[in-house]
């Protein structure tokens, strides 16, 4: 697969937490890191200078109901957003309802597919 973005994230959002999963993918070996946060707005700030730190560009969101708008409108001026339906996660061809870790995998690949064809 292409690298389409060498510094990404995919955020899985509930109700009291966001777990975030980093993605690195450089000239050495892919690196993934994965931290949970809170989601009061100290959280998603704290949530926010993370993914500076680790210089991601790109962050794709994965989530049911309305939880996912604060998220969103705090990370929308400082990185490309988007929002990735689960149900169109889980359905991807061959993943079927594996481990979390493959849907992270995918949600990766999906974040670098529908970004690229803005």
């Amino acid at each position: 697969m292409n690298v389409v973005f060498p510094r990404c994230a995919g955020l899985d959002v509930h109700k009291k937490t966001v777990v975030a999963c980093v993605l690195i993918r450089d000239d050495a070996a892919p690196r993934k890191t994965i931290q949970t946060f809170g989601t009061a707005t100290a959280d998603l700030r704290t949530l926010a200078a993370w993914l500076t730190q680790q210089q991601v560009t790109h962050v794709a969101m994965e989530s049911t109901g309305s939880d996912w708008k604060p998220v969103f409108n705090l990370l929308e001026g400082t990185f490309t957003s988007c929002l990735v339906n689960p149900s169109h996660i889980k359905a991807v061809p061959g993943l079927g309802h594996g481990a979390k870790t493959e849907r992270e995998r995918i949600l990766f690949h999906v974040l670098g597919q529908r970004l690229a064809t803005r």
